[in-house]
């Protein structure tokens, strides 16, 4: 089934709800894969590496990168041209240069929900299946 026929029969209130829908896509169309805190990583960090001004994003159609020259992108704007190559190494003053793209570190996140959202969540808790009350619950620690 697709989603969009999956979603009109469902009622869904909270991210556990969605969940039960998408698992019952069929794999042949789309393979759901529920990540996990261990799954996250702060790319952020990582991409201060590295200067992107160089790179019209917003025109590009067509974007290439290759192993062989991690700190390098091609691009494309147009279909009937050629890849045109960026270097996206950040120029610092110190002369320290890096021959390897950096690991991310895994993401320490924890969420911080306002006490007004908790009050809206709060007041809907009684139209909500049991297991999805008791996720919202939890999630909200109300």
């Amino acid at each position: 089934m697709y989603i969009r026929t999956l979603k009109r029969g469902s009622e869904i209130y909270s991210p556990l709800s969605l969940v039960r829908v998408l698992k019952k896509v069929r794999p042949e169309k789309m393979v759901v894969i529920q990540l996990r805190p261990d799954m996250m990583f702060n790319f952020h960090s990582a991409a201060s590496m590295f200067c992107f001004k160089d790179i019209p994003f917003s025109k590009v159609k067509s974007l290439r990168l290759l192993s062989s020259l991690p700190f390098h992108v091609q691009y494309k704007t147009s279909f009937d041209t050629d890849f045109v190559e960026s270097s996206i190494q950040r120029k610092t003053r110190s002369s320290v240069k890096y021959d390897q793209l950096p690991i991310p570190t895994l993401l320490n996140y924890t969420s911080a929900i306002s006490l007004e959202k908790k009050k809206d969540i709060q007041s809907m808790l009684k139209f909500m299946p049991e297991e999805d009350r008791r996720f919202m619950q939890t999630l909200c620690k109300l």
